[in-house]
C-alpha cells in the first residue's frame, strides 16, 4: 500500500501490537491489547495522511462524537490519538468474518438471516445517527459477524477521509457500488444516504450481487444517479422495504427508526435452504465474550449439518440452551420460532406488533386472557403438563418445552398467565424433520397411545377450567362479588369493549374504597392520560435523570456536559435553581445519595463526578473517581450510602467507598462478563447489586461484604441489551427492560430467582424502568425509543395489565421514574423537555368528576355493586 509505515511497531501509547489485521484505506488495522490485557484494534494512520493537519483535525473530532454512538450493534471507538507520529485510533475488537467473507464463502444468507441482518443493520444506524453521525461508508466489509451479533464497524471516520478528498482532489470515500446518487454527484450527504447503502448491504446478503452490478467506478456511480436497482432473485417480503431505502430522491427514504419498526411488521416464508452451512454454525467458531464456569457447563447436544451442506459428513457441537451465537434479533421475526413458542408480547395471531396504544388505552388482551390462563392453570394443577405438550407443541423440551422448569415460556409458564395466544399447533413445512424427544411417538401406533391419553386429559382439563372459570374471577374471588376492588378489576378488563362504562366503573369504585391498591391503579390506567404533563424545556438533550430522596430536587443530565438542577417542592412550579458545568463530556447516569447530600453523574469520558448538594444552589465539588476507559452508563448508591456502584460501557463494574464522599476509595472492580454494563441498581436491603448490559443478561451479586462481592447466577431474557434494571419497593421482583422491546420479570426468593413473565414496553427499545410505592408497590412506568411512557400494572407479576400510555414527548424518552410517593412521573427526553405526569389518584378525580359522561348510572352501580346501596360519586 502506498504510504505504509514499513515495518510494523511493537506497540504506539499504550497498546501492544500483536499481529496485523488487515488494510484499508486509512492505514493498517492491527490486533492488540491495552494495559489491562483487554484485546483492541488500532488503525494506524497512513503516514500521507497524517503529515495533514486538516486530517488529524478532523479525525479527533470526529472519533470523538464516534464514542458517544451507543453500541447497539456497533462497534465501539475506544480512543484516539493524533499527537504523535503515527496518529492511531482504537475501536472495540470484534472477532468473526465480515458478511463480505461470509458471502464469499457460504454464499447468500437465507431469508430468515436476512430479515435479522436487516434490523441489526437498522438498530446500528439508529445508534450511529442519533449521535449526530453519518456513516457513509456502510458495505458488507464493515459488518462483522461475532458471536454476540451482527455489528456496525468504521462508522464516522469515513467524514475525516472524505475532508482530506476534497482537498487533495481524490474521489470521495464511499464504496461506489453501494453510494446514494447524492453522494454519487458529489451532493450533501445525510443519514439518508446510510439508508441507501443499507439497502444495497442487503440486496449483496440475498443475492450475492451488488445492486448496480460491477464494473469501473465511475459506471457504478452513473448507474446508482440514474438506474433502479437490479433485485432480481431478492427476498419478496424485503423487496418493497428495499426499494423504499433504495429511492433516487434522499427525502423520499425513510429514516432508521423507520426501517426497524417496518421490519418489524414484515412476515416471510422460507422458501430455500440458504448455499452452506447455517451462519450460526460459521459464527460458533468464534470465541465467546466470557468461558462459563466449569460448575455451570451445559449439556453439549450435536447439531447435524443440512443435507445440500458442502460438509455433509461433519457435525457441529454446541451447547444446550446457548443463545444462538449470532443474529440475535428478537424472534418475533422468524415465522420458524413463532410456530414453536407463544407470541412475542403485544402480539396476536397475525403476527402484526400491538404498536403504541392510543392515548388511555392499553394493548388489547380480551376475556380470552383471563380464560387462557385459568384453563391453564387448571391444566397444571391436574398433573396434565406434559400431556399438553404431546399433544399441542411441537416437541421440542428444555427451555422452550413444556417440560422444562416452571419459568419455561411453555402453554403452563408465564406467556399463557399472561393471556397470550399460542401458535404451537401449527405445521411444519413440507420436508422439514420432527425433532425427536418424548413428545414424538415412534410410529403411528404411538398416537393411540400416550398421545391420544394426552388429548384427552388436555380436554378434559379445558372443561374443567371452563368451570372454574364461572365460579372464579381473576383475583380468584367469587365471580358477581360487589368489593370496590373486584369492580376496579372488571373495569379493566372492560376499557377495550366499552371504555366509557369501563370510566364510569373505575371512578365509582375508587370513591367507594380511595385506599385499595387496586381501585388507585383503576384510576391510572382509565384516567391519566386524560391530564396533560407539566412541561419544562431545557434546551439540551436529556441523557438522564434522578430525584432526590425528599422528592425536592430533580438533576437531569445533558448531551453538552452538564446536570441541570431544578426544585420541586412546588410541583406546579418547577424552580430552576443551578446549571451544574465542567463534567467533561455527555451525563449518561445520575443519582443521589440516599441522605439527599451528594449527587454523583458518570459521564462519556469515563470519570464519575461527585457533588455536595445540601445547598442545591451552590453545589460544590467534591471528587472525580477515574477508573473507567469508555462512558460510564451507570451509577448507584447502596442504602446505606456508604458505597457507590459504577459500570460501563468497559464492561467493568466497580464498588467505591464513599462514607466520605470527598476521599472515595475504590473498594473492588472486576469484569461484569455482560459486554458492557448499561444499568447498575442495588436491592432496598442492601445486600444485592444487579446489573444488565449488551449480553442480554441480567447479573446478581451478593454484596453484603462490598470488598468480596460474590456472584450468583444469571438470569437470562430475549438475548438482545438490557439497558435498565430495577428492584420493586420490597425486594422481591426485578424488572428489566431492553432492546427486544419487552420489560422482563424475575422473583426473588431466599431458594433463588425464577422468570415471571413480560409485558410490552416499547418500540425500538426500553430505556428505563421503575416501580413505584404508592398502590402497593404494583405500578410500573417504562420508557422506550418510542417517545411513550408507559404504566403497567405488576400487582400480579405472572400477568401484567398494560395501563396506559402517556404521550407529549416527541423524541426518545431516556429516563422515566416515580418521584418518592409514588404520585408524580418525570420523565426526560431526547426532545430537551422534562414531563412531570400525575398518577395521583385523587388529584385525578378532579377532572374525571368534571365530565358528566364519568358518572356511574343506578342501573351501572346495581349492575356491578349489587347490595351496595347507590352513592353516586363526585358529591
Amino acid at each position: 500500500m502506498a504510504g505504509d509505515h514499513g515495518p510494523d511497531p511493537d506497540e504506539v501509547g499504550p497498546y501492544r501490537l500483536l499481529r496485523r489485521l488487515g488494510a484499508g484505506g486509512m492505514g493498517t488495522v492491527h490486533l492488540g491489547v491495552d494495559r489491562a490485557g483487554r484485546q483492541v484494534a488500532v488503525k494506524l494512520i497512513r503516514p500521507d495522511l497524517a503529515r495533514r493537519p486538516e486530517f488529524r483535525d478532523r479525525l479527533k473530532r470526529e472519533a470523538d462524537s464516534a464514542r458517544r454512538v451507543a453500541r447497539f450493534c456497533t462497534a465501539a471507538v475506544l480512543d484516539v490519538d493524533v499527537t504523535g507520529d503515527v496518529p492511531f485510533l482504537v475501536t472495540e475488537f470484534v472477532d468473526g468474518p465480515t458478511l463480505a467473507e461470509s458471502v464469499r464463502a457460504r454464499g447468500p444468507l437465507s431469508h430468515g438471516e436476512l430479515h435479522q441482518l436487516a434490523a441489526s443493520m437498522a438498530t446500528a444506524l439508529m445508534a450511529i445517527h442519533r449521535a449526530g453521525i453519518v456513516h457513509r461508508d456502510l458495505k458488507p466489509g464493515n459488518i462483522v459477524l461475532s458471536r454476540l451479533g451482527p455489528k456496525v464497524i468504521d462508522f464516522g471516520i469515513a467524514r475525516a477521509l472524505d475532508t482530506t478528498s476534497a482537498l487533495t482532489g481524490e474521489h470521495p470515500v464511499g464504496t461506489p457500488a453501494l453510494m446514494a446518487p447524492e453522494q454519487a454527484r458529489g451532493g450533501v450527504i445525510t443519514s439518508a444516504a446510510d439508508v441507501f447503502a443499507w439497502g444495497g448491504v442487503l440486496v449483496y446478503a440475498g443475492t450475492g450481487r451488488y445492486p448496480f452490478g460491477s464494473g469501473p467506478p465511475a459506471a457504478l456511480l452513473y448507474r446508482a444517479a440514474n438506474d433502479h436497482p437490479v433485485l432480481d432473485g431478492f427476498e419478496d417480503s424485503l423487496r418493497p422495504l428495499v426499494e423504499e431505502a433504495m429511492r433516487k430522491d434522499p427525502q423520499e427514504r425513510p429514516s432508521a427508526e423507520e426501517l426497524y419498526a417496518q421490519l418489524l411488521d414484515l412476515r416471510m416464508t422460507e422458501t430455500a435452504s440458504p448455499v452452506g452451512p447455517p451462519l450460526a454454525e460459521v459464527a460458533a467458531l468464534v470465541e465467546p465474550v466470557s468461558t462459563p464456569s466449569p460448575t455451570s457447563l451445559p449439556t453439549p447436544v450435536t447439531i447435524l449439518p443440512r443435507p445440500d451442506s458442502a460438509a455433509a459428513d461433519e457435525t457441529v457441537t454446541v451447547a444446550a440452551g446457548t443463545p444462538p451465537p449470532y443474529l440475535t434479533l428478537p424472534t418475533m421475526l422468524s415465522p420458524d420460532a413463532v410456530a414453536q413458542r407463544p407470541e412475542a408480547p403485544g402480539r396476536g395471531r397475525s403476527g402484526s406488533p400491538a404498536g403504541p396504544a392510543k392515548p388511555g388505552r392499553r394493548a388489547s388482551s380480551g376475556a380470552a386472557a383471563s380464560g387462557t390462563a385459568a384453563a391453564t392453570g387448571a391444566a397444571k394443577s391436574t398433573g396434565q403438563a406434559r400431556s399438553t405438550g404431546a399433544a399441542g407443541s411441537t416437541g421440542v423440551t428444555g427451555s422452550t418445552g413444556v417440560t422444562g422448569s416452571a419459568g419455561a415460556a411453555g402453554p403452563a409458564g408465564p406467556a399463557a398467565a399472561a393471556g397470550r395466544p399460542h401458535t404451537s399447533g401449527k405445521s411444519r413445512p413440507s420436508g422439514e424433520s420432527r425433532p425427536s424427544g418424548r413428545a414424538r411417538a415412534s410410529g403411528p401406533r404411538g398416537l393411540a397411545g400416550p398421545r391420544l391419553l394426552g388429548v384427552l386429559a388436555a380436554v378434559l382439563a379445558v372443561a374443567v377450567a371452563a368451570v372454574v372459570l364461572v365460579v372464579l374471577g381473576r383475583g380468584g374471588e367469587p365471580a358477581g362479588t360487589n368489593t370496590p376492588e373486584q369492580v376496579a378489576g372488571r373495569a379493566l378488563r372492560l376499557q377495550d369493549q366499552d371504555r366509557p362504562l369501563a370510566r364510569r366503573l373505575a371512578l365509582a369504585a375508587y370513591q367507594l374504597a380511595p385506599d385499595a391498591p387496586a381501585t388507585r391503579r383503576a384510576m391510572v390506567g382509565l384516567f391519566a392520560a386524560d391530564v396533560d404533563p407539566l412541561a419544562v424545556t431545557l434546551g439540551s438533550r436529556l441523557l438522564s435523570a434522578a430525584v432526590r430522596p425528599d422528592g425536592r430536587l430533580l438533576a437531569a443530565g445533558t448531551d453538552t456536559g452538564t446536570v441541570e438542577l431544578w426544585d420541586l417542592t412546588d410541583g406546579a412550579n418547577p424552580v430552576h435553581v443551578d446549571t451544574v458545568t465542567g463534567v467533561g463530556d455527555w451525563v449518561y447516569t445520575v443519582a443521589f445519595s440516599p441522605n439527599g447530600t451528594t449527587l454523583a453523574a458518570g459521564a462519556g469520558n469515563g470519570d464519575v463526578r461527585l457533588w455536595d448538594v445540601t445547598e442545591p444552589g451552590r453545589p460544590r465539588a467534591l471528587a472525580t473517581l477515574t477508573f473507567h476507559r469508555d462512558r460510564v452508563r451507570s451509577v448507584a448508591f447502596s442504602p446505606d450510602g456508604a458505597t457507590l456502584a459504577s459500570g460501563g460501557d468497559d464492561g467493568q463494574v466497580a464498588l467505591w467507598d464513599v462514607a466520605d464522599p470527598g476521599r472515595p476509595q475504590r473498594r473492588w472492580v472486576a469484569d461484569g462478563a455482560t459486554a458492557g454494563i448499561r444499568s447498575v441498581v442495588f436491592s432496598p436491603h442492601g445486600g444485592l447489586l444487579a446489573f444488565g448490559g449488551d449480553d442480554g443478561t441480567v447479573r446478581l451479586w451478593d454484596v453484603v461484604d462490598p470488598a468480596r462481592p460474590n456472584p450468583r447466577p444469571a438470569l437470562r431474557g430475549s438475548g438482545r441489551t438490557v439497558q435498565s434494571v430495577v428492584f420493586s419497593p420490597d425486594g422481591s421482583t426485578i424488572a428489566a427492560g431492553g432492546l427486544d422491546g419487552s420489560v422482563r420479570l424475575w422473583a426473588l426468593t431466599p431458594s433463588g430467582t425464577s422468570e415471571l413473565g413480560s409485558t410490552p414496553g416499547g418500540v425500538g427499545g426500553v430505556t428505563s424502568v421503575g416501580f413505584g410505592t404508592d398502590s402497593g408497590g404494583g405500578l410500573l412506568v417504562s420508557a422506550s425509543e418510542d417517545a411513550v411512557v408507559r404504566l403497567t400494572d405488576v400487582s400480579v407479576a405472572t400477568s401484567p395489565v398494560p395501563l396506559t400510555d402517556l404521550h407529549g414527548h416527541t423524541k426518545a424518552v431516556n429516563a422515566a421514574l416515580f418521584v418518592p410517593g409514588g404520585r408524580t412521573i418525570v420523565s426526560a427526553g431526547g426532545d430537551g423537555s422534562v414531563r412531570l405526569w400525575t398518577v395521583d389518584p385523587a388529584a385525578l378525580t378532579g377532572a374525571a368528576c368534571a365530565d358528566p359522561a364519568n358518572l356511574i348510572t343506578e342501573r351501572e352501580w346495581r349492575d356491578a355493586f349489587r347490595t351496595v346501596p347507590f352513592a353516586p360519586p363526585c358529591r
